[in-house]
C-alpha cells in the first residue's frame, strides 16, 4: 500500500484533472451554444455592406437559385454594390470550400456531404413542382478587397466578381446547409 502522502498527492492531480476536463467540457459546451445561436443574416444585409462580412462565417437564409451554379438569391434589395458603372447582382455564388482555384480565404473545414446531398434532393424535388429551395447556410463569406477590384481596370462594365460569368459581388465557402425546405415562390408585394 502507498504512503498516504503520495495518496494524497495523486488524489490531488486526479481533482485537478477532473477539474480541468470538467471546465473545458463546459467552455466547449457553451462554444457550441454560441456557434448555434449566431445571428441568420440575409443576403441583402451582407452585400449592404459585404467588407463587413468579408472572411466572416455567417449564417444566411436565402433562397437557392441553380442554372450555371449555386446562388444564393437576394430578391430585390435596397442597396445593390456598384462599382463605377458597373451594378452587381443580389446573389452570393455557392462554392466548395475546398477549391483552392476560386476561395480566396483557407478555411479548416470541408463541406458537410450529408447536408449538401439534402440541399440537390430539394433542387430536384423544386425542379419537378415549379418550388423553391429556401435553407440556411452556413460558410465564410468573401467578396475582392478592394471592392473596386469586383471589375476590371481596363474594362469597368466587364465584372470580376464570383460564379459562373463572374456576377455576383461575393461567395459563401459552405460548411453546412440547415433548414431545407421546398416551398411555393413567394410572390411580390404589390
Amino acid at each position: 500500500m502507498p504512503p498516504l502522502k503520495d495518496l494524497g498527492r495523486v488524489l490531488k492531480v486526479s481533482a485537478l484533472l477532473m477539474i480541468g476536463v470538467g471546465l473545458f467540457s463546459f467552455a466547449n459546451a457553451a462554444f457550441s451554444a454560441v456557434a448555434q445561436n449566431e445571428k441568420i443574416v440575409s443576403v441583402c444585409q451582407i452585400l449592404q455592406n459585404p467588407k463587413t462580412f468579408d472572411g466572416v462565417e455567417v449564417q444566411v437564409f436565402a433562397e437557392v437559385q441553380s442554372g450555371q451554379g449555386l446562388w444564393l438569391a437576394g430578391g430585390d434589395c435596397e442597396y445593390h454594390v456598384v462599382i463605377g458603372k458597373m451594378r452587381f447582382t443580389d446573389l452570393i455564388a455557392l462554392t466548395d470550400p475546398q477549391d483552392i482555384r476560386v476561395s480566396l480565404h483557407r478555411v479548416p473545414y470541408v463541406r458537410d456531404r450529408a447536408s449538401r446531398d439534402r440541399l440537390r434532393s430539394a433542387l430536384r424535388k423544386a425542379a419537378l413542382s415549379g418550388l423553391v429551395v429556401r435553407a440556411v447556410f452556413v460558410g465564410v463569406f468573401e467578396t475582392r478587397n478592394p471592392l473596386t477590384t469586383l471589375v476590371d481596370p481596363r474594362n469597368p462594365s466587364m465584372p470580376f466578381g464570383f460564379g459562373d460569368q463572374n456576377v455576383a459581388p461575393g461567395q459563401l465557402l459552405v460548411r453546412e446547409v440547415r433548414g431545407v425546405s421546398v416551398e411555393p415562390p413567394r410572390t411580390p408585394a404589390k
